[in-house]
């Protein structure tokens, strides 16, 4: 699984698209999941659309191995990731915190890309 992550890029969120084509599943499916097993829980851009990390794709790997590669239920891997969750594993985070404050970088980065936003502006209008 570590092989597998080390392909993805350097971004912090991922569309369902791209999470989709990386663990080779079907939107559909994906969605199956996060309703019946309760997580991964993307968070969410203003447009509804859904946003995940890399922690993320590393509980959709575990999920998928275990209920595709394994044969375990919908109920038995979520008490298999609750049971790891328990024990204090790291191997397995159980979705995002929706409400996590954006650090100093992020606002920083914002900021970057509305000047260059105006300035872009600026150079058309004239």
């Amino acid at each position: 699984m570590s092989d597998l992550l080390g392909a993805l890029p350097d971004k912090k969120f991922f569309t369902m698209g791209e999470v989709c084509r990386f663990c080779q599943i079907k939107s559909y499916t994906l969605r199956y999941w996060e309703k019946r097993v309760g997580f991964p829980r993307p968070s969410r851009r203003p447009s509804g659309h859904r946003r995940y990390e890399r922690k993320d794709l590393i509980s959709l790997l575990r999920l998928k191995d275990l209920i595709i590669d394994q044969k375990v239920t919908l109920v038995g891997a979520r008490k298999t990731f609750l049971k790891e969750s328990k024990n204090g594993k790291k191997t397995q985070p159980l979705g995002s915190n929706i409400f996590a404050t954006p650090d100093h970088s992020f606002f920083k980065t914002l900021e970057e890309i509305r000047q260059e936003l105006r300035a872009t502006i600026k150079e058309l209008s004239s």
